[in-house]
């Protein structure tokens, strides 16, 4: 059938067979009622029937009808595809980024018992507030702070079997130096049947997924030491290192750091048995694993370690800190003074940069490197007669003398440990993570597409009738 136009009606004609041999005549339709619902149909064929094309003014309203609904369309399956691209890809792992909040480190202050501190280094120009105490402390390392704030993962051997364990505990509370106890949760093992020793967590912007370095008490094939996740109560490998993971100080809780890169959930780093800093890409599906160390042509015996992602949104770079040399072979790994360098970890050929190459060879040693959340600044570890937690002014550009550099102490205490610092981002209640984005798109995509069915709906409304 065909839709022409007469003046301003239109009329609705059909082709019908007028003979066995198949001659086909036209012929007008008693009832020529135009339903504008058949234009859901393609442009050609409708359930069968041939639309002769012999209304321009028609064609025209068509066409710009469906144009609209292809663009929306288009757009909610492009929305949708991004959804999807952000729940495989949240991130994990590093700093995040964002403002700059309070630093969170361990120390032996409350005689001799190692607690996380907490305190605001009131950037840029300091000074810093007081140190905070977080935990009532046995022996608990690494903290690691949550993407809103609100929490700091820890490990700690506080547990009855003496294993070490992830703990987390709310970034508001305060312990006194005399507590004994505080309310930190136990994740990942039960509490009294603990089977393995776990360390070094990081956590997922939406708090959901939590990372660490696990080591069995009696590994075998289904208990291989290596990178475990916990998610829903349930803990699975992430990663296994052919070369095995960097060996934890049982007695301290002090352990690289195995990372996901907070701008791609796919990449991690860590540090193997040898001390090599290791990239990994294509995680869930296809992992491909890159002696970073090796293709930087790190020099024989160099020990380099805590790796950590600077987590500004479109950055390619980890600090470490690092015993090699400016120049030859490391002649006594384990006891030259280390310092702090960064690498491109997609681009490891060039090699590492020193942060401050004044500093390589001589005396000072600065380790356990964490960028801030901003990326304008570097929180690190000085040893000494009471090791101290800095924070200095990150370089313009790598290998810069930063001549605006600007340290200022963030603990104290006289032959104190002060280490393992992690920089956690402003706080000031949950932030709208990368999950509830992954949903909040494909939302977008439900809006678009019941538009278009809500236009089609108006048009078939607002049909002509033809008689």
């Amino acid at each position: 059938m065909s839709l022409v136009t007469g003046g301003e009606r239109l009329v609705l004609r059909r082709s019908v067979p007028t003979a066995p041999g198949g001659a086909v005549a036209t012929v007008r339709d008693p009832k020529p009622i135009v339903h504008r619902a058949d234009w859901r149909c393609s442009l050609r064929v409708c359930s069968g029937v041939a639309w002769v094309r012999d209304s321009p003014a028609l064609m025209r309203e068509y066409r710009k009808g469906t144009g609209i609904d292809r663009l929306l369309l288009a757009g909610g399956a492009a929305l949708l595809a991004a959804g999807i691209a952000l729940a495989i890809a949240a991130p994990v792992g590093a700093t995040f980024g964002g403002g700059d909040g309070n630093v969170e480190f361990a120390s032996t202050r409350n005689a001799g018992a190692k607690a996380i501190f907490t305190v605001a280094p009131n950037v840029p120009s300091g000074p810093a507030g007081a140190d905070v105490g977080l935990t009532a402390g046995s022996a608990d390392a690494e903290p690691f702070p949550s993407a809103d704030g609100q929490a700091v993962y820890f490990s700690s051997n506080r547990t009855s079997t003496g294993q070490w364990a992830v703990f987390s505990i709310s970034a508001s509370h305060v312990a006194a130096p005399s507590d004994t106890t505080d309310p930190a949760t136990e994740l990942g093992q039960t509490p009294g049947a603990e089977t393995a020793n776990d360390y070094s967590p990081t956590v997922s912007r939406d708090g959901t997924v939590v990372v660490f370095n696990r080591w069995w008490n009696a590994p075998d094939p289904t208990h291989v030491n290596g990178i475990y996740q916990l998610q829903g109560g349930t803990v699975t490998p992430l990663y296994l290192p052919p070369a095995g993971l960097e060996a934890p100080d049982a007695t301290t809780g002090t352990e690289s750091r195995s990372e996901l890169n907070p701008n791609n959930a796919t990449e991690l780093t860590y540090v193997d048995s040898g001390y090599h800093v290791h990239l990994v890409t294509g995680l869930g599906s296809s992992p491909m694993d890159t002696d970073l160390s090796a293709a930087a042509s790190t020099p024989a015996g160099c020990r380099d370690r805590n790796p950590d992602w600077e987590g500004v949104a479109g950055s390619s770079k980890i600090i470490f800190d690092s015993d090699r040399p400016s120049a030859g072979t490391c002649a006594s790994p384990g006891t030259t003074p280390r310092q702090l360098w960064t690498m491109d970890p997609h681009n490891p050929g060039p090699g590492a940069t020193a942060q401050w190459p004044g500093l390589v060879g001589s005396s000072t040693q600065d380790l356990q490197p964490v960028f801030s959340p901003s990326g304008s600044y570097i929180a690190y570890t000085q040893p000494g007669q009471g090791d101290t937690v800095y924070y200095y002014y990150n370089c313009a550009a790598p290998g810069a003398a930063c001549p605006n550099s600007k340290g200022v102490q963030l603990s104290s205490g006289s032959r104190t440990l002060n280490t393992e610092p992690a920089w956690a981002p402003v706080t000031g209640g949950p932030l709208v993570p990368e999950a509830p984005a992954a949903l909040l798109l494909p939302g977008g995509a439900l809006v678009l597409g019941g538009t278009v069915l809500a236009l089609r709906r108006r048009r078939r409304r607002a049909a002509p009738i033809a008689g």
